[in-house]
C-alpha cells in the first residue's frame, strides 16, 4: 500500500525518541511525587501489608522511577531502562491490590506505558540517544 506522506518517512527515528521522552517524563514526575506528595500515604499503606519494609517502599519505587525516567529521557541504556520499566509497572499492578496509593494512574495509562516500553525494548532508543545501535 502506498503511504499518504512518503516525504515524512525520513523522520521515522523520531517516533521512538518522542515515545521514550514522554514515558520518561511521566516516570520522572511520578517518582518525584512519591517523594513529595504521597510519601506518608504510601508508607502507611505499605506498612500495613509488608511491615517495616513498607515504610521505606516509596524510596525504592520512587527512586527506581526517577532513575528509569532519567535513563529514558537521556537515551542511556534505553532497552535496559525499558525492561526495568516494564518490571516496575507490572510490580505496581501486583502491589496495587495491597497498597492502592502506590498507583498514581488508571489501569489504562499503565497499559499504554507498558506498550510503549515494550516497543522501546524491541525497536531501540531512536534519535538523540547515547546508546545508538552499532
Amino acid at each position: 500500500m502506498l503511504t499518504v506522506f512518503p516525504s515524512l518517512l525520513f523522520l521515522s527515528l523520531l517516533a521512538p525518541f518522542i515515545l521514550r521522552v514522554v514515558v520518561g517524563i511521566i516516570l520522572l514526575s511520578d517518582g518525584y511525587s512519591y517523594f513529595t506528595k504521597n510519601k506518608s500515604r504510601i508508607a502507611d499503606d505499605m506498612s500495613k501489608s509488608f511491615g517495616n519494609f513498607g515504610r521505606y517502599a516509596y524510596l525504592y519505587v520512587g527512586g527506581a522511577e526517577i532513575i528509569i525516567g532519567l535513563a529514558l529521557i537521556g537515551g542511556y541504556f534505553t532497552q535496559v531502562a525499558a525492561l526495568l520499566g516494564i518490571i516496575l509497572i507490572l510490580k505496581i499492578f501486583y502491589m496495587k491490590k495491597k497498597a492502592p496509593s502506590l498507583s498514581l494512574h488508571e489501569n489504562m495509562s499503565y497499559i499504554l506505558m507498558l506498550a510503549v516500553l515494550a516497543s522501546l525494548l524491541v525497536t531501540g532508543a531512536g534519535a538523540f540517544a547515547i546508546d545508538l545501535p552499532l
